[in-house]
């Protein structure tokens, strides 16, 4: 949306805002499209929806539930199974000694 100035609008009776259609459009909020209010101190912030983020939070938190561990544990276990994929993947392979 670069390059946009800023418009004023006014909200509703019950809370409705209307979006320029040029923000709407240069912005992808079709009608029906979901979006997300995020306060920021005095001011909000309005977003598209991305369903797959809250998917994988959920999935996230359902992990975390089942497994019974702490999410600092399973961080710590995260950081080291990374650490020994870079080994594998990034170390220098030492070269067969030439007699």
């Amino acid at each position: 949306m670069g390059g946009s100035l800023p418009v004023d609008a006014e909200i509703r009776e019950r809370g409705q805002l209307t979006i320029p259609k040029s923000i709407r459009t240069s912005s992808h909020l079709d009608k029906g499209k979901r979006v997300r209010v995020i306060p920021l101190g005095a001011s909000v912030l309005i977003a598209p929806y991305r369903p797959e983020i809250e998917e994988v939070r959920g999935e996230i938190r359902r992990i975390l539930e089942d497994s019974g561990l702490a999410a600092e544990q399973i961080l710590k276990e995260l950081a080291a199974e990374r650490d020994g994929t870079f080994e594998e993947s990034y170390a220098r392979k030492k070269r067969p000694r030439i007699p």
